[in-house]
Formats: C-alpha cells, sequence, structure tokens
C-alpha cells in the first residue's frame, strides 16, 4: 500500500503564540482547509502498482471581476512543461465535488529518467499552470514541482470587481476603497495610480524612480543602466516606461545621478521639477544652473540647394557631471556629416550627441543640405546638463546670401510703422515689403549700426495690407 504524507507549514499567529493558542474561528478556518487537502488526495485515483507520491496542486482561479466556481465547468486549468506544449495533468471547473470551487491537479512526480510515465516530472522542474476556456489560454503561472508528496496553493489572479485593472486587496490596502481612479495623480510626483501600480510602489507617497532605474529599481544608478539609457535616447528608441520616449534632459539627470554616487532620491522642493527633481544622497547637492552654453554658427548666406557646414560649440559649466546635445532638423532638409558620433534620427529631424559624461568643452558640426526651393531657415536646438535644459543661442536664421529676415520687433504706430531688425554691423541694407512673400519692393535703404541692428523709424506705411518685411545687403 502506498503511504502519503502532508507537508504542514509552521503557522504561528503575528504575536508569536504556536498554532494551538489560536482562537476557535481560526481553528475551524484551518480545519476546513486541511479536510479540502485530505480530501483531494484521498479521491484522486492511484494507479495499480507502486508509484512514487504525486505534487498536489490546488488553488482558485479569478479572472477580472469574475470568480470561477464549480458551476463554470468550461474552465480548465491545465499543467504543461510549456505554453503550447503537451497537457501533463488537468482539471475542469466541477468535476470532482470534493473539490468544491478549487482546482485540483495532480502532478506525477518520478526520481530518475527515463520517466515510467511520459506525465511525470522530476523535482525542480518549471512547468507553466494555464486557466483555458473554449475561446483560448486566460492566464497562465510558473509553478516549480516540489518534492514528492508536496502539496502546493497556487491561486489565479486577483479579484478587480470595477475592473479598472487594480485588484481590490490592492485598492483597499492603499485607499480603503474600492473604484479609485487608475489615471489619477493622488502625489506631488505626477505619477499615476496604475503607473504606482506597475511599479510596485506606494501609490499615496511621492516615491517616483528615474525611469533609467530598472534592473532593478533600487533608487541606484549604475553606469550600465545609464548607457543603456543613453543609447536608447540617441538611436530614438521607445523605454519600458515612461516616458517612452526619452527626453534628454532625462538623459542627462541619469548621467549625473551616477557621476554623483549613484544612489538618489525624490526632492520635491517647489524649485524642482522632473528630472532636476531627482537628487543624490545626501540632499543639498549643488547642481549648476544656467551657466553652461551652447552656440550656434552659421554661415552667412544660403545658396539654394547647397549644403551648408553648422558648428556648435558647447561650454557646460566646470562641476557638470553629464551632458548632452539635440539639434532640430528642418522638414526637408537632409543631413550629410555629422562630426563626433553625432547620431541623425531621420523620422524625428534630430541629431543627438551625447551623453558625455564630463565637463569637457567640445564643438559639434554637420552639413546639411535644404531643398531647391528653400528661401530661409530657422534653426532650433537645446543641450542640456545634469538634467538642466538650456535653448542654443547664437545663429538662429539663414536666408539668401544677402538678405536679412531676422525681425526682432515691429510696432504699427498712427502715423506709420516702427521696425527693428538684426544684419551685419555697418553694412548697408533695403528694406523691402511684400504682401504675399512672393513680390518685393524696396521702401527704405538704411545702414546697420555697430552691432548690426537695423532701425526704420517713422514714416507712413508703404501700402495696405502690406504685412512683411525684410532687409537686403546692397553694395552702396
Amino acid at each position: 500500500m502506498t503511504t502519503s504524507s502532508i507537508l504542514v507549514p509552521d503557522m504561528r499567529a503575528s504575536s508569536g503564540r504556536p498554532f494551538g493558542f489560536f482562537g476557535r474561528r481560526a481553528l475551524c478556518s484551518i480545519g476546513l482547509l486541511l479536510a479540502i487537502i485530505v480530501g483531494l488526495l484521498l479521491v484522486l485515483p492511484v494507479a495499480a502498482g507502486l508509484r512514487e507520491p504525486d505534487n498536489v496542486l490546488f488553488g482558485t482561479v479569478i479572472l477580472g471581476a469574475r470568480v470561477v466556481t464549480a458551476d463554470d465547468t468550461e474552465v480548465v486549468v491545465e499543467a504543461r512543461r510549456h505554453v503550447g506544449g503537451a497537457v501533463l495533468a488537468s482539471y475542469a471547473m466541477g468535476s470532482n465535488p470534493a473539490a468544491g470551487n478549487y482546482y485540483s491537479l495532480r502532478i506525477p512526480v518520478e526520481n530518475n529518467v527515463p520517466f515510467a510515465s511520459p506525465m511525470a516530472s522530476l523535482a525542480g522542474d518549471l512547468l507553466d499552470v494555464i486557466v483555458r476556456d473554449a475561446t483560448g489560454d486566460l492566464d497562465s503561472l510558473a509553478f516549480t514541482v516540489g518534492s514528492r508528496a508536496t502539496v502546493t496553493k497556487l491561486d489565479f489572479g486577483s479579484l478587480d470587481s470595477d475592473q479598472n485593472g487594480l485588484p481590490d486587496a490592492w485598492e483597499l490596502q492603499y485607499f480603503g476603497r474600492i473604484g479609485v481612479d487608475p489615471n489619477s495623480m493622488p502625489t506631488l510626483d505626477r505619477l499615476t495610480v496604475m503607473q504606482k501600480f506597475k511599479l510596485g510602489i506606494d501609490p499615496t507617497k511621492a516615491n517616483a524612480p528615474h525611469p533609467a532605474d530598472t534592473s532593478p529599481f533600487d533608487y541606484s544608478l549604475t553606469f550600465g543602466e545609464v548607457a543603456t539609457y543613453g543609447q536608447y535616447w540617441k538611436a530614438g528608441l521607445a523605454w519600458s516606461v515612461a516616458p517612452t520616449d526619452i527626453p534628454v534632459e532625462y538623459v542627462t539627470r541619469a548621467g549625473a545621478l551616477w557621476k554623483d554616487g549613484e544612489r538618489y532620491t525624490l526632492s520635491l522642493d517647489a524649485s524642482t521639477n522632473a528630472p532636476t527633481w531627482w537628487v543624490n544622497v545626501p540632499l543639498g547637492s549643488d547642481f549648476p544652473r544656467g551657466e553652461s552654453l551652447v552656440v550656434r554658427t552659421l554661415p552667412e548666406g544660403l545658396q539654394a540647394g547647397a549644403a551648408i557646414q553648422v558648428l556648435l560649440e558647447v561650454s557646460p559649466a566646470n562641476t557638470v557631471n553629464a551632458y548632452a546635445v539635440e539639434e532640430r532638423i528642418l522638414p526637408g532638409w537632409v543631413v550629410e556629416q555629422t562630426s563626433d558620433q553625432g547620431t541623425y534620427l531621420a523620422a524625428a529631424e534630430v541629431i543627438r550627441w551625447g551623453p558625455f559624461f564630463d565637463s569637457q568643452p567640445r564643438t559639434f558640426s554637420y552639413a546639411v543640405r535644404p531643398p531647391i526651393e528653400a528661401l530661409v531657415g530657422t534653426f532650433a536646438g537645446v543641450g542640456s546638463f545634469d538634467g538642466s535644459n538650456v535653448d542654443t543661442v547664437g545663429d538662429t536664421d539663414l536666408t539668401p546670401t544677402g538678405v536679412v529676415t531676422r525681425l526682432r520687433w515691429a510696432l504699427n504706430l498712427d502715423s506709420g510703422i516702427r521696425l527693428s531688425m538684426r544684419g551685419h554691423p555697418g553694412r548697408r541694407y533695403a528694406i523691402e515689403v511684400s504682401s504675399d512673400l512672393q513680390a518685393w519692393t524696396e521702401w527704405v535703404r538704411v545702414t546697420a549700426d555697430s552691432t548690426g541692428d537695423l532701425e526704420v523709424d517713422g514714416g507712413v506705411l508703404y501700402e495696405a495690407g502690406s504685412r512683411f518685411y525684410r532687409a537686403r545687403g546692397i553694395a552702396d
């Protein structure tokens, strides 16, 4: 006769009192659970002949807002070596009255290979336990086969009665009620309740980790995490957590946190925002602000269809730990070359350099060819230093050779118009007007001052409806 044994854990109350000091209600509940386990072992069939004791696997099944019971006979629980593999054990809900609303699987276990039964497993084997119905697989859990005669409770799912994606037990634990809006942002770190549920952190506290901190999430950034994060940013790849389209300032902040000691925390000072609210431990690290620059230099004029060379001079503050640069490319313009391993992402129309984990000045360049029909070009970019962004300064506008369109401001007066434009110091310009940006008519001539400013003050409007003005360099 085969002897079966049941492994029962040492159950103690939270106060440390032994099992014998439980109350009468607890004893009844535990006794019922043991009765179910013993019943499962007794009623399941035993093959003729001598065999090794099996694993018994049982539990409840919850699918979203639905608690599966013995009446749900279309629901089947199966054990397989892998998803889609051969079925080693199967149980249709309700097929064994003794199991009640539990499922029950008997996993054959043998001691040696080759197996006497093709359905057998070795202790330590990893199986997939799958819930399915006629529509297909509904849920799955991994199960490690235990030593012989082991009984294991493995439950599927958590009740989500309002089907908002948050288990009822989790909502009750943190909010004391069911029906929390998963898209709400109850804390100042501005992560949603659902994002915090997926991160496994307390949704009622401001404790968001830096997105680069994923392997594992531990409020510490390693070089490997920062480097991987930077590679995804540079290649324009989607990150696994929000923001999935990685901002450059998040990259450089991650680099600064890593270089200044790896460990960090969230500081919700009123003057900070993501990503500068992540600071190194201990608090109070002094991060540079407003001292770092990126300066762009453009050629003097644009020849339609001819490539131009653009220079970007980067001057980080000497306390900077990490920086990177992004340069926006105009639609239809073609990047032909970048320096210093700059990466051009055509789909995003951006060139990216970095991240660099130092404060060394660098000069980047790139060659870009405008379309034949291009008349003007306005450039934009950003430098990011330890998580703080600064707009690229210097030259921003590129116009056909000899034409200046850098209008600083224009003021309509009752008696006329006042214009302020920017050109080259000491050069003579003809101010022209147009109503359609196609036909231009000269209005007045003026010489730029020593700073390059062109001022046109007073006089009547050229004509009713004229709205566009430009300055064209002339020889006299």
